[in-house]
């Protein structure tokens, strides 16, 4: 008999080791994958804050292209008004005149539902295409605010980091532990520790998901601007 007690403490360690390793796969396995997850949403975040910087490139350019076409404006009312230019000319550059205000509205739209969003603008403000399509424009604003709403989603991946390291941090001093009584804690310790930093992440993923459909329409579009 006094031989059977060891058999049976032993039974039960090794019993318990095996259940210890298997949580610590487990949770190590969930941890992975929140990783790839907080890896693909911080790649979209940091794609979007590039395209914003490639609108705010292409605004500019519109706004070089405003002011050449008010200069062009300026000329020719100052040609008009001097009275050097003879009759037949005149309707001609008045047809210059009339196109070059036409240019400077349509820049201004332009600008603006680059800055807004089509949505925004309304249908009648619509100059800006997208694969030939009027209304498909998601203005720098929109891009920034959706970009922005990953922010906290990313902290709390990050945060659910901690977690997930303290909670095998638990699991590994558990398994160094020679007291069965210690063993058992430390695994509870990381049962608690690794339910936080799944419950983050879960919490995270759900927030990034809402936001990941429209910031990656708005991306694809900055590039398919004509």
């Amino acid at each position: 008999m006094p031989e059977e007690i060891p058999d049976k403490k032993m039974i039960v360690e090794e019993n318990f080791q095996k259940k210890l390793g298997l949580t610590m796969a487990l949770i190590a396995t969930i941890f992975s994958i929140i990783g790839w997850a907080a890896g693909k949403y911080s790649s979209i975040q940091s794609g979007a804050e590039q395209k914003i910087a490639y609108m705010h490139d292409w605004y500019n350019a519109k706004g070089i292209k405003q002011s050449l076409a008010e200069g062009q404006r300026d000329l020719l009312k100052a040609l008009m008004e001097s009275g050097t230019i003879s009759g037949d000319k005149i309707v001609t550059l008045q047809q210059n005149l009339e196109a070059t205000h036409a240019n400077i509205a349509r820049y201004k739209k332009e600008k603006t539902e680059m800055t807004l969003g089509s949505k925004a603008v309304g249908k009648d403000n619509w100059v800006q295409e997208v694969d030939g399509k009027l209304g498909l424009i998601e203005g720098t604003k929109e891009l920034d605010l959706k970009a922005a709403s990953l922010a906290p989603a990313l902290d709390r991946f990050q945060m659910s980091y901690l977690f997930f390291q303290l909670s095998l941090f638990a699991g590994s001093v558990s398994l160094m532990s020679n007291s069965l009584k210690m063993k058992r804690i430390l695994c509870w310790i990381l049962i608690i520790l690794g339910a936080i930093g799944t419950g983050l992440a879960s919490h995270a993923w759900i927030s990034a998901k809402a936001v990941e459909g429209p910031l990656l329409q708005g991306v694809l579009d900055c590039f398919r601007i004509r």
